[in-house]
């Protein structure tokens, strides 16, 4: 049952990240006014705007998460939380990490890449790019 849920889950993050993307090519496509050309190379060129520049934006955020994972924000985290525990008075000190290298070990292995991010972003940017040959070619 676990293993179906998961299983939707992932679907649902796909499909999410597809049609979060798909919203912001057609308001792309509709701030620069795509129904009312009537030329194919300005048609082909907006088009190429609006799926590349959403694409490329889910591609960064998901080589992020990949950071992420890694260890690399790792400081600033501790370092917010540290700030967070400070203004709050010490509350619950006990449960709080005493030093980073405890921290280190507390978030470790918790942290998951954002795949939905890469592969859809990586999808949109592919055909971003077969639309930018194709506009090369009408030019």
């Amino acid at each position: 049952m676990e293993s179906r849920y998961k299983q939707n889950k992932l679907w649902v993050n796909y499909i999410s990240t597809a049609v979060s993307l798909m919203v912001v090519a057609l308001v792309i496509c509709l701030s620069k006014d795509l129904f009312a050309k009537t030329e194919l190379v300005d048609i082909v060129k907006i088009l190429c705007d609006a799926v590349t520049v959403p694409g490329i934006v889910s591609l960064c955020f998901g080589l992020l998460s990949i950071c992420n994972k890694e260890g690399t924000f790792d400081g600033l985290g501790y370092t917010f939380k540290s700030f967070w525990r400070v203004s709050k008075n010490y509350r619950d000190d006990e449960k709080a990490p005493k030093s980073y290298s405890e921290y280190k070990d507390s978030v470790k292995g918790k942290r998951k890449i954002s795949w939905h991010f890469i592969i859809v972003g990586a999808a949109f940017t592919v055909i971003g790019i077969v639309l930018n040959v194709i506009y090369s070619n009408l030019v």
